[in-house]
């Protein structure tokens, strides 16, 4: 598999977004956006979707966020985002 993302990854995580039994790829970029990469049986996206988070900014910029995780937190097969940010 090879994935190219424009502005470079600074890092990423694997994880069932979509509840559908296929790990997707989550990318924090170097410009500080999250993307989400679908896997569609073994066929990623070109571009990815932007990923909101509840934060400020967050569907445009995570730079407050110092880590973060993907797990299913709530037992319901699909992955949850867990941040934490600089405050």
């Amino acid at each position: 598999m090879l994935i190219v993302v424009a502005d470079g990854i600074k890092e990423m995580f694997a994880g069932d977004v979509d509840g559908d039994g296929r790990e997707d790829l989550m990318v924090r970029t170097t410009s500080d956006k999250l993307r989400v990469y679908l896997n569609e049986d073994g066929i990623f996206e070109v571009d990815g979707q932007i990923v909101c988070l509840d934060i400020p900014n967050g569907d445009k910029n995570v730079a407050q966020v110092r880590q973060l995780f993907g797990e299913d937190m709530d037992g319901d097969d699909i992955l949850d985002v867990i941040t934490n940010d600089i405050n």
